[in-house]
């Protein structure tokens, strides 16, 4: 019975018979149109899988042969490279597997036919072929190769040589395709794979496509794979002895670097030969569930955080708190999302939000204000307004008598973020299903216009205000001057002194008790200077922000509460229409202003960046327990925000069902889906495992079709046992890892942008250490904990993808074209 490392069924299949046919076909062998583009996506998929269970003996090469006139006219067509290939590749086989050739033994190669780019066509063949490692046998090959060309053209007086090109490959097949389209700018296309020469199992089976020589396979299960690659080691094994025993050298190679292994050097390397020991996925089960109870009921404030795999049973257990405490307490459930809070049957979940209100709460989360202050801004009748009053306000009496009283409550990420350290206070324990720190270091966006729009008022305020306090401070100086004891202080001159008491006149007949108008005035005119020199400040540290440099971390400036009160007060119906026009939107609030306005002026740091100013509001974790489950921590958040209250503990790894296979040859990074090649070779690749019966996932808006993209997988079980294609290095966007850097206090200084990152190390990047691989990576840092924290956020990303098929608990493939290898991934 096929397995997964059968192919779909293709046309035309019979017995073949026991000798191999001789005649050359005239032209390529194509399958009927309607099942070619289908059939062939499968073989390309299939020959992946094989090389994965070929890894440990054979790797592959890259071989591209052409004609290269001399004094000839002309360079050799398709169908006159066809038989000079498919003989060389025959004889090399027949040398390499002696009697084992007889029983079908052949090497696993596809083939693709060539045209070159416009300014030089000539017809030739790209070959991805396997060579054992135990031998250099390069040398070997391409001398069959050109005996047999040199050959063919002496009898046809064709005065030419073999032009050949060979490279040791790592990548996937159908990279390959698109590296030798884009390297002579020609045209990709699966339609020029030729299987006449082609063979991806490495034998000829009795169910097989006609062709010629390479019988591409129609079905083979993964136990007779495996009884495959068992041949293949003893074909193997039995040419080293025929190397070691014989003394003929072969034409065009010698023996001694035939007795050489291979150079092939995979830019992957595990650090470590140990052999990990994995557990089942019941025994994890059962270590989480110890580990989960255990750190449930002990007493202490820690933060806990339990690191395990997705689909160990997370949630089960989280429905099973009742069961899990010992002692009655008060437990918080924080959930990525609404949808999320749905699966737990246990304890209580806010109300639903009525339709009436869904309009106000909508405005409410998008602008993080209260609902209270969404419904004042929202555009409706006073009659509509007060009914709505009444409805928000019992909804805000159950809601609030649920998360009062109720012993376990559901919330979500973004409203525990929100919430305050007394609200949180109320409850013994918080339990954090996923990681939160992807949600807490998103940073919040305040257009530059904003805070101009605020600042121009308020100058302009400043300003009328100092001249108004002037006159009324001239004021009160000059009746002090004329009453006081001390008046010749105040005037020198009597002349001066008697116009003042003359343009003083009828203020004096107005003002019964002097003592009383100066006792009164002075503190009035005094706190009204100290505001005055308070905004001063604040319109100084406004332009200090205005006039920072560009995506340069800061240090936010200190501004007190009178400070925020202040600029807060400027925010009226004027500020908010120019604002509006700003950002070409109607429901922008004045409750919204404020409210984005006063988290960034009580924020850590800032940055400026394209026309707007960035910020990660400011977060402490409360004094309880806390318990955070997640399979992918960003470790080093914790340690920065929790300190050491922080305990980690890891529950031991399950055994893969799923099987992983990886493409690290290319970062496939969003930036190189702007360029041709990158865009097709992205489209054509979700296309052709979507055609295969795989889901896919990848960048937002990308392509139509993906199941699900970077940034919003978490908890996302719709994709549970399914094979799966996830393409692209989710990469960090260097502005927003610089200013999440400096917020966690790190060396932000050191991190650079891609360009200059790539001009420091143009060959892929720095060699980096990470989760036990050694490998090139364009990295934005030289210092070991920034490539760390860069290297963890792709990293999370990637495995919350790979956890959506729960890989742990089902069969199936997961596809990954990454530049971060994948723990547990098998490489192309």
């Amino acid at each position: 019975m096929p397995t997964q490392f059968s192919t779909l069924s293709l046309p035309i299949i019979h017995k073949v018979s026991k000798a191999f046919p001789t005649n050359i076909p005239s032209q390529p062998i194509v399958l009927p149109q309607n099942t070619a583009r289908l059939g062939l996506n499968a073989l390309i998929n299939e020959f992946d899988k094989v090389r994965i269970q070929y890894q440990d003996i054979y790797f592959p090469l890259q071989i591209t042969i052409s004609s290269k006139r001399i004094s000839a006219k002309y360079t050799l067509k398709f169908t006159e490279l066809f038989p000079i290939v498919d003989k060389a590749i025959k004889q090399f086989e027949k040398y390499l597997f002696k009697k084992h050739y007889r029983r079908g033994l052949s090497i696993p190669k596809l083939v693709w036919r060539g045209t070159g780019s416009e300014d030089q066509r000539r017809d030739h063949y790209h070959i991805l072929i396997l060579l054992p490692l135990q031998f250099d046998l390069k040398a070997l090959l391409l001398s069959f190769i050109s005996e047999n060309y040199d050959i063919y053209t002496r009898s046809i007086d064709h005065d030419s040589r073999a032009d050949l090109f060979i490279k040791d490959y790592t990548g996937s097949s159908r990279e390959f395709l698109y590296y030798v389209a884009r390297s002579e700018n020609e045209e990709a296309g699966i339609d020029k794979l030729e299987l006449g020469l082609s063979n991806i199992y490495g034998q000829f089976s009795q169910n097989i496509i006609t062709n010629h020589c390479g019988f591409i396979h129609n079905t083979i299960s993964r136990c007779q794979l495996a009884q495959q690659v068992t041949l293949h080691r003893e074909a193997l094994s039995e040419f080293g002895n025929f190397v070691n025993a014989s003394g003929i050298d072969r034409i065009g190679s010698n023996k001694q670097y035939i007795h050489l292994p291979s150079t092939y050097n995979h830019p992957i390397k595990r650090l470590s030969n140990e052999h990990y020991t994995y557990v089942t996925l019941n025994e994890a089960r059962r270590e989480f569930v110890k580990t989960l109870t255990n750190t449930l009921n002990s007493n202490d404030k820690n933060i806990h955080l339990i690191i395990a795999v997705t689909g160990i049973g997370k949630s089960y257990q989280i429905n099973r708190l009742d069961e899990l405490l010992i002692n009655e307490c008060r437990v918080l459930i924080v959930s990525p999302r609404h949808d999320t809070i749905n699966e737990y049957s246990i304890g209580e979940k806010l109300p639903e939000i009525p339709n009436s209100l869904k309009e106000v709460f909508d405005i409410s989360y998008r602008f993080g204000i209260s609902p209270k202050k969404a419904l004042k801004q929202s555009n409706c009748s006073n009659e509509q307004r007060l009914l709505l009053k009444i409805e928000l306000a019992d909804y805000e009496a159950r809601t609030n008598t649920i998360l009062n009283d109720s012993p376990i409550v559901h919330i979500t990420h973004a409203r525990y973020l929100l919430m305050s350290q007394s609200q949180l206070a109320k409850w013994d324990i918080i339990v954090i299903d996923e990681d939160i720190m992807n949600t807490l270091l998103s940073p919040r966006k305040l257009p530059i216009g904003n805070l101009e729009i605020v600042l121009s008022k308020l100058t302009s305020k400043v300003s009328e205000e100092e001249e108004n306090l002037k006159k009324e401070r001239k004021k009160l100086n000059d009746i002090k001057s004329v009453f006081s004891r001390n008046s010749d202080d105040y005037i020198l001159s009597s002349i001066d002194r008697e116009e003042l008491i003359e343009n003083l006149a009828p203020i004096i007949n107005k003002i019964p008790n002097l003592d009383t108008y100066i006792r009164v005035n002075e503190p009035k005119i005094k706190e009204k200077e100290e505001e005055l020199k308070r905004n001063k400040k604040l319109i100084s540290k406004l332009n200090r922000i205005l006039l920072s440099a560009e995506n340069e971390p800061l240090k936010t400036p200190y501004f007190s509460s009178e400070m925020i009160k202040d600029i807060n007060l400027e925010i009226d119906e004027s500020v908010r229409k120019a604002f509006e026009q700003i950002l070409e939107e109607e429901d922008v609030t004045e409750d919204y202003l404020q409210s984005t306005l006063s988290l960034f002026l009580k924020s850590k740091n800032y940055q400026k960046s394209e026309g707007f100013i960035e910020f990660i509001p400011m977060f402490k974790f409360t004094n309880q327990k806390i318990i955070i489950l997640t399979a992918t921590p960003l470790i080093i958040a914790y340690e920065r925000l929790a300190g050491d209250r922080l305990v980690t503990h890891r529950i031991s790894t399950p055994e893969l069902k799923a099987t992983i296979i990886q493409d690290a040859s290319r970062s496939l990074s969003r930036h190189s889906l702007k360029n041709k090649f990158g865009e097709y070779f992205f489209n054509d690749l979700i296309d052709s495992y979507i055609e295969l019966g795989y889901s896919a996932i990848s960048y937002k808006d990308s392509h139509r079709l993906l199941s699900a993209h970077f940034g919003a997988t978490t908890s996302l079980r719709s994709l549970e046992g399914k094979n799966l294609l996830i393409a692209g290095t989710p990469n960090v966007r260097p502005e927003t890892f610089r200013l999440q850097s400096a917020y966690l206090g790190l060396n932000y200084k050191s991190v650079v942008n891609y360009n200059e990152a790539i001009e420091r190390k143009p060959n892929e990047g720095n060699l980096v250490t990470f989760n036990g691989y050694s490998f090139p990576f364009i990295t934005l840092s030289d210092d070991e904990e920034i490539t760390r924290f860069q290297l963890t956020l792709i990293d999370a990303e990637l495995l919350q993808a790979m956890g959506r098929i729960r890989p742990y608990q089902y069969l199936g493939t997961i596809f990954i074209l990454s530049k971060l290898p994948i723990v547990g991934a098998k490489f192309l």
